[in-house]
């Protein structure tokens, strides 16, 4: 269900993003799956494909944190050439391990590690702290360099 069905008739969507809990968090029960993010004049808004959602006013935000890093893709959005690669390299490892011999395992976990080398991303990890909530962090990461904008938001409609 798309973000702008959970607005108010009178809310405006300021900035919205897609992401994922970070594995810490327990803000969300749907750990692991993408979510989709939104930043309006009143609120931010959080919601999942199967129609699940919370929201949490500007007022009960304390602080926002950002810190950038670097993460391996989900396996999913591999593309099928990495996919093919690191299936290979898998293959050699188990054959370099049957047989024993010690260059072929290196080269199939030099195979997997290239794949997983060539399928980094950056990611932004945010984490919003709430003092009066049940859950006083909320904690997930998003390739979308959005910390700058929801900071301003946050403290400008506060």
């Amino acid at each position: 269900m798309p973000l702008k069905n959970y607005l108010g008739d009178n809310e405006e969507l300021l900035l919205s993003w897609g992401g994922k809990p970070d594995e810490d968090d327990e803000f969300f029960s749907t750990s692991g799956s993408n979510l989709e993010f939104g930043a309006t004049d009143k609120r931010l808004v959080f919601c999942n494909s199967n129609g699940s959602f919370k929201d949490i006013e500007y007022t009960h935000i304390s602080s926002i944190e950002a810190e950038s890093d670097k993460e391996v893709k989900d396996i999913s959005d591999f593309d099928d050439n990495g996919l093919l690669l690191g299936g290979l390299g898998a293959i050699v490892s188990v054959v370099g391990i049957l047989i024993e011999t010690m260059p072929i395992l290196l080269i199939g976990i030099a195979l997997i590690m290239i794949v997983m080398f060539l399928n980094m991303e950056e990611v932004q990890k945010v984490k919003i702290i709430t003092g009066d909530e049940m859950h006083s962090r909320i904690n997930f990461k998003t390739t979308e360099n959005i910390s700058g904008d929801l900071s301003k938001i946050i403290r400008n409609n506060s």
